[in-house]
């Protein structure tokens, strides 16, 4: 699987992933090929290019569950679009909190993890796929943490409207993927507090939602945490650097799930131990089917999760038919999990029915080490 700009599409081609409309009405399945009908299509879409599947490359296996989240994304970025400009015209958040709802519906109630799947982004569209996948994030761990319902729709409401003040930054500094310089932060900051004044005129914004945002912009901008730091705050923090580590970017790789987890959980004091394990709860880490990298260099297969720890699955190794129990404390001690193997779409690729295979041939021996 390859990304191709939509420059250089062809016809014949075929699709990696489906292509929707702003309806999320699906246009064209997976390993359709293109033709020139498609090709006009996905300009008229303003897609900066679709991810292609070599020639001879298999259909990697796809959930129901993992279809819907790629469609959900692609309907919400155009309603979150319209949305946000209406915030910035001054008009209220009534529509935006339409969209919330359908983020609550959709994740604040999950029974079962999510494979949070990135998509790749331009600069033009950066700020509004982040601020999509963080409300998206926000939802998934309220829902963990079973917060009340007005809660989880206060936080998904800070989500969508935590970056709002770039968007009011000049095209030349929102374009920008380096560092900024000292004038230009300050240049954002004052862009950041006229967003912020903007929400305050909007009377149907929950007085709570404004507080997170605040909150948020001030530990932005190098506050510390304190006392007063609410729940929902630490949960869009949470949300904010996981999404930043792990999104697909055109001008640099992205962090793998596992280092990103790293990093929270090696901070979880300052994030919160209850948002951060409620980030591991919400979404699929190194489930079965997850190929990885050892410590040790061999590269092996996720056969067994850990509910009461992620980073530490029981996992079949390729080349000598290991079974590394990595619950167990001698074993952790020698082997852990250094990342996962990635393709370029950041997403594991296993076929269950493979899967099925690696177990079937666990002897009866290895199955009783692995419960020990």
């Amino acid at each position: 699987m390859r990304f191709v700009k939509t420059d250089d599409l062809k016809e014949g081609m075929r699709l990696a992933k489906p292509i929707y409309n702003r309806n999320g009405v699906m246009l064209y399945e997976r390993n359709s090929r293109l033709t020139i009908q498609g090709i006009n299509s996905i300009r008229n879409f303003e897609l900066i290019g679709i991810y292609i599947l070599e020639p001879a490359e298999p259909l990697p296996p796809m959930t129901e569950q993992d279809i819907e989240f790629e469609r959900f994304q692609t309907m919400a970025i155009f309603s979150l679009k319209d949305d946000l400009k209406l915030v910035l015209e001054k008009n209220n958040s009534r529509d935006l909190y339409r969209l919330a709802n359908l983020i609550l519906e959709g994740y604040g109630f999950m029974h079962n993890k999510i494979q949070f799947v990135q998509n790749l982004r331009s600069r033009q569209d950066y700020v509004y796929k982040h601020t999509l996948n963080v409300a998206i994030l926000c939802a998934l761990m309220a829902g963990a943490m079973d917060l009340p319902q007005k809660e989880k729709l206060d936080v998904i409401m800070a989500g969508l409207l935590h970056d709002l003040g770039k968007l009011l930054l000049p095209r030349d500094l929102f374009l920008r993927t380096d560092e900024l310089n000292e004038e230009e932060t300050k240049t954002l900051v004052k862009c950041k507090e006229e967003a912020y004044n903007t929400m305050l005129l909007d009377y149907d914004l929950s007085s709570n939602a404004r507080i997170i945002v605040a909150q948020f912009t001030k530990l932005e901008q190098g506050g510390d945490y304190s006392d007063s730091t609410t729940r929902g705050t630490k949960i869009l923090c949470v949300a904010e650097v996981f999404d930043y580590m792990t999104a697909m970017k055109l001008d640099e790789e992205a962090l793998s799930t596992i280092q990103a987890v790293r990093y929270l959980q090696k901070h979880r004091e300052d994030f919160g131990v209850e948002v951060v394990e409620a980030l591991m709860k919400a979404i699929q880490i190194l489930t079965p089917g997850t190929c990885v990298e050892l410590t040790n260099g061999e590269k092996g297969l996720v056969i067994e999760e850990n509910l009461q720890d992620v980073m530490r699955p029981v996992i079949l190794g390729f080349t000598t038919h290991t079974t590394y129990n990595l619950a167990s404390p001698e074993v952790f001690r020698e082997v852990q999990v250094r990342d996962v193997m990635k393709t370029m779409d950041n997403r594991y690729v296993m076929d269950r029915s493979l899967l099925d295979e690696y177990k079937g041939v666990l002897t009866a021996k290895r199955r009783s080490d692995v419960g020990k």
